[in-house]
């Protein structure tokens, strides 16, 4: 299978259970002790090998990082603290750092900035068409 080679060339030796069914977000890994992968469906058949490999890299770079974890435990400081306007930042901070960590994750090894530039734009447009709403304006307002 496609997805076990990669993991295979990345040297990831606990293999994650691989879950397929509607996911909005495309994929996303799910699962805070027993982290396992969640893919679109039909995003998943809409791409190609090299798209397919940016995005496996990324969610297991989100795994590797245990992102889930750290998300639970931010979340529960959240909840009990509610109260504080500060701790919504660093919640937001951390959750942008995390993106943007697992895409460099992707880009230093898959090696080709364009790829993933247009694997992201492909894969934005695809779940787009899939969302009843959208990522994208479609009509813009003369306001």
């Amino acid at each position: 299978m496609l997805i076990r080679e990669y993991l295979k060339e990345i040297k990831y030796k606990n293999f994650p259970l691989i879950v397929y069914g509607n996911n909005p977000f495309g994929a996303s890994v799910k699962g805070a002790f027993k982290p396992f992968i969640f893919i679109d469906v039909n995003l998943w058949k809409k791409l190609d090998k090299n798209e397919k490999k940016v995005i496996i890299y990324h969610e297991i770079s989100h795994i590797r990082s245990r992102d889930n974890l750290t998300k639970l435990i931010l979340n529960i400081t959240y909840k009990a603290f509610f109260y504080l306007p500060q701790i919504y930042l660093p919640i937001k901070s951390f959750e942008e750092i995390a993106e943007m960590a697992s895409d460099g994750y992707s880009l230093i090894k898959t090696r080709a900035k364009e790829k993933i530039i247009k694997s992201l734009a492909k894969i934005t447009l695809i779940l787009d068409s899939q969302t009843s709403t959208s990522f994208f304006p479609t009509q813009f307002s003369k306001e």
